[in-house]
């Protein structure tokens, strides 16, 4: 495919994207003034705070956009609370990253007026689900007590267990959240993988530890080698490199996983959402692309990427 084509794709790709959340923050649902703002009007009128983190690169958030926070459904569910969108990678976002911890995109953080935390909506599984738990948030069902209730109940529940060790850490108990997460760490099952994905991601979006974020990533990819979430942990462990500036580490990364046999389009396609993402030269980024293209001309997001990197 010529480039001037699958440009001229994936610029329709980008604006697409781009109006489906241009609109995210009307006045009459969202707010559009910075948090400690929002904040103090909500102690004023003594309402909760509903703060949505996104990224306008993340696709579960622009799905989480279009199906709930620019419907009617958003408009129920500012009925009694108030409602503020802040992009991760805006200088706000990043501070308040780091207040509240935020590991995943899209992370919905329900506030009391005080600031305390609620609860929290991680991803976007469906319009219901995320209202459903929104709801429970409201409610006073998933701050650190409830979830310690349910504990308590149901000992032998592990998601239960990465559930208060998640809730414990956000709220700044790093020792006792990895004391709970520490049995589970050098597992090869999903349970495993979760306590890798959380304690990972706290070190490197909310302390922004870039040298242990690497060396943990790196761990979690060889023990979970040859399994679906090998992937997810050698991109994250190149995030952390590039933090690092150590950039010719991180695309090694990418290098050998693309040299590895029997060859796969999935690293390929990882890589060059790395460079475009991390805005490497504009030529290794056109590289990693065409060669991309040449094997999935057809898929979208790669498009979307090629839009971005011109």
């Amino acid at each position: 495919m010529q480039r001037k084509t699958w440009s001229v794709i994936g610029s329709l790709v980008f604006i697409s994207l781009v109006s489906s959340i241009a609109a995210a923050t009307p006045a009459s649902r969202w707010l559009n003034i910075p948090f400690d703002a929002a904040l103090r009007r909500a102690a004023a009128e003594k309402r909760p705070l509903i703060v949505q983190m996104y990224a306008h690169w993340c696709t579960p958030c622009n799905a989480l956009t279009n199906e709930v926070l620019e419907t009617d459904d958003a408009k129920t569910m500012l009925r009694e609370a108030l409602g503020l969108r802040v992009n991760f990678d805006t200088p706000e976002g990043q501070r308040l990253t780091k207040r509240f911890s935020v590991l995943n995109l899209p992370t919905t953080l329900v506030l009391r007026y005080t600031g305390e935390e609620l609860g929290r909506v991680e991803g976007y599984g469906g319009r219901k689900e995320f209202l459903d738990t929104v709801r429970d948030a409201l409610a006073g069902k998933l701050g650190l007590d409830a979830l310690l209730e349910r504990l308590r109940r149901q000992p032998g529940n592990v998601e239960a267990q990465l559930a208060v060790a998640q809730a414990l850490l956000v709220r700044g108990r790093e020792a006792e959240a990895y004391a709970r997460l520490k049995p589970y760490l050098s597992r090869g099952d999903s349970h495993g993988a979760d306590a890798m994905r959380i304690w990972g991601r706290y070190l490197l979006r909310a302390k922004k530890r870039y040298v242990e974020a690497s060396a943990h990533f790196l761990r979690a990819a060889a023990i979970f080698k040859g399994q679906k979430s090998a992937p997810e942990f050698l991109y994250w462990a190149a995030k952390a490199f590039h933090e690092r500036k150590m950039r010719d580490r991180a695309i090694a990364l990418f290098t050998s996983w693309i040299a590895a046999k029997p060859p796969s389009f999935l690293p390929l396609r990882y890589q060059v959402d790395f460079l475009v993402k991390f805005n490497y030269p504009v030529e290794q980024c056109r590289a990693g692309l065409k060669l991309a293209l040449q094997k999935k001309p057809t898929e979208s997001w790669l498009h979307y990427l090629a839009a971005r990197n011109e």
